[in-house]
């Protein structure tokens, strides 16, 4: 077991505001923060309507295809993924 992998979508968002507080220890502008934390909360609201494991690659890979395949452009999908990750 990886304690990462085994964290809840619930759980995880409980530290998004964690993580918002060291973007903007990095100087992250505004605009960037705003972003990355949507990008996150959005797909962490996905996992929890699938009760997926969030931090795990399969997972982040099957919702950046459905959000591509529904039509989303490839830099949404590029943007986001990049937020997940940098999470």
């Amino acid at each position: 077991m990886n304690e990462l992998t085994d964290l809840t979508a619930d759980q995880a968002a409980e530290l998004l505001r964690h993580w918002e507080f060291g973007l903007r220890a990095e100087h992250k502008s505004p605009a960037t923060i705003k972003v990355y934390t949507h990008g996150v909360q959005t797909y962490l609201n996905w996992c929890t309507a699938r009760d997926a494991a969030p931090l795990t690659r399969t997972t982040l890979n099957i919702w950046i295809t459905e959000m591509l395949d529904a039509g989303a452009a490839p830099g949404t999908g590029r943007t986001r993924q990049l937020a997940v990750r940098r999470f």
